[in-house]
């Protein structure tokens, strides 16, 4: 029997393919008992080789699906295996998807809005009342009837109120323009990531696009964090304010601040569809108003059988939480959009996939000098440094170590040292000595912390004087601080070194730490230090090492970030093999940006990380034969494991079939188990 016409479990008949999903293939068929037709959903096999544990989500589906009776919820029959293949099979809902029909008419009638979302927040409602969360609200999981009618599905990524996660820890699923902003930076999710993503939904049927429309993942994501939803009433001239209010309200960033309730929304919409005063008016207005009478959501709390929904406490997996106590709503009021253009060298390297703009720094040979305090240095949050042993001694003095107040998990520190005063006066003419390195923080904390809220990193002002390599990395060992920046000033000029600190953050760098140093250690010079800043070249280190662990989403925080600021770059100084690749990033002409990384090639032909740049400079150009060979190089020379060279070559392939791309994500997912990233391709 040709794979069409295959019988299941002798009785479903397994007919046209009608789509295709992450985790498996969806097909037409018909139950030869009844002689009614299904959906067949059968998970991918090589999927399931290469990660066994796609089982227990494809088996949660059918779970959820079978706790979930509801008229606008697609239909478990039957859940089964047969021949070792695992099937679903659900009632066939032959309308399309809400998808196929905003691609058809984009804006949709206001009835239709109105309707179609009020049948799914009954759907979630009760999907919420089980204490089922979907994670994936999206146009492409609603299927629509004949008589269209909604169905809501694909609950393959749904989490269960009292099952642990299937993704584990400092993972995300969801789809990148319907993600959350807590879903963005890694809380655990509860029912009001559901309502952001239904907000967005309702946003793309009443305007025809989605709220936050950017051309490459890494600035969907930034949008999602910081931009303010366009004006509703300006997209739909007509739309009931209650309407506009309500998908505003389903948006806020601050999901403390959002509507808490899909059963609130539906009486929302119900009372819209009425002409009735709403009830978020009469909440906001304190009369506390029940949902009209007779609305299908009036239903008692205590309905039997069915707990309530428990919501978890936010819980950072990963990222900087952007949600800080007593914060107000980001709008365009509170939200100053930086109209700067992205830099050639930003998130448009890896078109369409990885959208990730990967930054290398100079690396050069630090000069050393007696260790010593600093008079009249800056102390700890607390106002007294926690001193801890001190260091291999040095020219007969011991420098002490001083420990700073610890950054969050997730997020990593930056430990700017006390600038050292050569001249043995003011480092600025009437200034007192210590300003230089207060300069250095005040930069790195406006450009790193405030300016994007969306940034992991962390800045620390370190006690004491650093003047060597050694130092250096015993501060940050004590400190766990990623990169430490030190250095020395006259009154003429600042000279910086900014270096790896410890990598314990990186859980799948392979690299020798000789190798990385090299690529990414770089000192700087800074004539004035009001005017020029060293956040380009700290970006950088922390980009290296993304790159090296394989992180393609931190590399496009980082590249967010480089993108948002605009700064005057301290001076590279020095030459070699970082040098010349720490100015190709700064290069704005790509054919001498090339020259640059040829001769750091030349000098290294060994290191792995220049053939990945190389790869993204030749992308940039269009040249994807170039650049694709240069991807099979760094996979070929890099450590075992090392998934940034098989990311570049997925997004570099030419091959007609979906399937090739998919199996390197797969050998990805393999590598990376934690990592939510290539899950969603």
């Amino acid at each position: 029997m040709s794979e069409e016409t295959i019988l299941v479990a002798g009785r479903y008949q397994q007919e046209a393919l009608i789509g295709h999903g992450g985790m498996g293939d969806v097909y037409r068929g018909t139950d030869t008992h009844t002689l009614r037709p299904v959906a067949i959903k059968r998970l991918h096999q090589d999927i399931v080789r290469e990660n066994p544990d796609i089982v227990d989500r494809f088996k949660r589906e059918g779970e959820a699906l079978r706790q979930l009776n509801h008229p606008n919820i697609v239909k478990l029959l039957d859940a089964l295996e047969d021949g070792g293949k695992q099937y679903l099979v659900m009632e066939y809902v032959g309308g399309g998807s809400l998808r196929d029909l905003l691609d058809e008419q984009s804006r949709l009638p206001l009835e239709a809005v109105l309707n179609i979302a009020l049948d799914l927040a009954d759907a979630l409602t009760r999907a919420h009342r089980m204490n089922i969360i979907h994670r994936d609200i999206k146009p492409d999981n609603v299927l629509l009837a004949e008589d269209g009618t909604p169905r809501l599905t694909d609950f393959g990524v749904a989490r269960l109120g009292n099952r642990s996660r299937l993704t584990q820890t400092g993972s995300v699923i969801g789809t990148y323009a319907y993600l959350s902003p807590e879903a963005c930076n890694g809380l655990e999710l509860d029912e009001r990531a559901d309502i952001w993503s239904f907000g967005v939904m309702l946003f793309e049927m009443l305007t025809g696009r989605v709220p936050f429309q950017e051309t490459s993942t890494a600035a969907i994501l930034t949008a999602i964090l910081t931009k303010p939803a366009p004006d509703l009433q300006r997209l739909r001239p007509g739309a009931p304010p209650a309407l506009i209010d309500l998908i505003y309200r389903m948006l806020e960033k601050d999901r403390d601040r959002r509507v808490s309730s899909v059963r609130l929304i539906g009486a929302e919409l119900e009372a819209i569809i009425r002409g009735l005063d709403t009830p978020l008016r009469d909440l906001v207005l304190g009369t506390g108003q029940q949902p009209p009478t007779g609305s299908r959501f009036a239903t008692p709390s205590d309905e039997s059988g069915v707990p309530a929904m428990v919501r978890s406490t936010p819980q950072q997996t990963h990222g900087l939480s952007v949600y800080s106590p007593g914060s107000t709503p980001i709008t365009a009021e509170t939200v100053a959009v930086s109209a700067s253009k992205w830099k050639w060298i930003g998130l448009t390297v890896i078109a369409t996939v990885l959208a990730c703009a990967l930054v290398a720094v100079v690396a050069i040979l630090s000069q050393g000098h007696k260790p010593k305090s600093a008079p009249g240095a800056d102390v700890a949050a607390d106002g007294t440094p926690e001193v801890g042993p001190p260091a291999a001694a040095l020219g007969g003095v011991e420098q002490p170590i001083a420990r700073v107040e610890p950054v969050q998990p997730g997020e990593y520190m930056v430990l700017v040292a006390q600038v050292e005063d050569l001249a043995g006066v003011g480092q600025l003419s009437g200034v007192g000595r210590t300003d230089v390195t207060q300069l250095v923080v005040n930069d790195l904390q406006q450009t790193m912390e405030r300016t994007e809220p969306f940034s992991n990193i962390q800045v620390r002002k370190y006690p004491y004087i650093i003047t060597s390599y050694d130092e250096a990395l015993a501060a940050a060992e004590a400190n766990g601080a990623t990169v430490v920046v030190w250095g020395n000033s006259t009154p003429d000029v600042t000279e910086l070194e900014v270096q790896i600190g410890v990598t314990t953050a990186f859980h799948y760098i392979q690299f020798e730490r000789a190798l990385l140093e090299r690529t990414a250690n770089i000192r700087v010079r800074l004539t004035d230090p009001r005017q020029q800043s060293t956040a380009p070249v700290v970006l950088g280190v922390l980009n290296i090492l993304h790159v090296a662990d394989g992180n393609a989403y931190e590399a496009m925080r980082i590249a967010a970030i480089e993108a948002a600021i605009q700064v005057t770059p301290a001076a590279v100084a020095g030459s070699g093999i970082a040098a010349d690749v720490q100015r190709q990033m700064m290069e704005t002409d790509v054919d001498r940006a090339l020259q640059y990384l040829d001769s750091a090639i030349e000098q290294d032909p060994g290191n792995p990380l220049l053939y990945t740049f190389s790869c993204l400079l030749k992308q940039q150009q269009n040249l994807a034969d170039a650049a694709r060979r240069d991807a099979e190089i760094a996979q070929r020379i890099g450590p075992p494991g090392w998934t940034m060279p098989t990311l570049l070559l997925a997004s570099l392939s030419n091959d007609p079939s979906p399937r090739t791309v998919l199996n390197l994500f797969n050998q990805i997912v393999a590598q990376r188990p934690d990592d939510w990233f290539p899950l969603f391709f």
